[in-house]
This record gives structure tokens, C-alpha cells and sequence, in this order.
């Protein structure tokens, strides 16, 4: 009468054994899923730094390239000036000359009819 509820006590325990074992396994395997979708999250996260980086390296050259090109721009800018102070010297100078050789031709024609 034992031997019935003994085998069945021996049953139990192999069932909960198989489907401890198989909770185990497939446990086991979820966590292998995760890993796998993780390792590639993990690498698509690497490829979009990688790319945020380069963009923040060009953005970080063309920002130089800004601040000396406004630089040389200020410069130029100055240079423009100096060259229009020349210019408007060297057209009174050219101003004055022309009075000058328009003065020294009527000389000349006055020295003409006086000869």
C-alpha cells in the first residue's frame, strides 16, 4: 500500500527535476537573447558615437575655420580702410597736381604770346 504512494512521491520529485531543469534551460536561453540584443544595441550605440564624433570634429574645424577666417575678415577690414585713407591722399595729390600743370600751361601759353 506504501509502494503506490512512494512511487508517486519518486514521480514528483523527477517531474519537479525535469521542470526545474527546463525553467533553467529556457531561462538560460532568455538570457542569451538579452545578450545577443544587447551586444547589438551595444554596437549600434558604438556606430552612432563613432558618427557623432566625426560630426563634432568637423563642426569643431569648421568653427576654427570660422573664428580665423573672421579674423582674417577684421583684418582685411582694417586693411580696406588704410588703402581708402591712401587713395583719398593720393587723389589729392592727383588734385593738386592737375591745378598745378593746369596753372603751368597758361604760364606756358602766357610765355607763348609774350614771346
Amino acid at each position: 500500500s506504501n509502494w503506490p504512494l512512494g512511487e508517486s512521491a519518486n514521480l514528483k520529485k523527477k517531474f519537479d527535476e525535469i521542470f526545474s531543469a527546463t525553467k533553467y534551460t529556457k531561462a538560460l536561453e532568455h538570457i542569451n537573447k538579452l545578450k545577443k540584443d544587447q551586444a547589438i544595441s551595444i554596437k549600434e550605440f558604438k556606430l552612432k558615437v563613432e558618427t557623432l564624433r566625426v560630426q563634432k570634429d568637423h563642426a569643431v574645424r569648421i568653427q576654427t575655420q570660422h573664428e580665423e577666417n573672421s579674423s582674417k575678415a577684421a583684418v582685411l577690414s582694417q586693411r580696406m580702410v588704410e588703402l581708402g585713407r591712401t587713395i583719398a591722399e593720393a587723389q589729392r595729390v592727383i588734385n593738386t597736381c592737375d591745378g598745378d600743370i593746369v596753372g603751368l600751361r597758361s604760364l606756358a601759353v602766357e610765355h607763348g604770346k609774350l614771346e
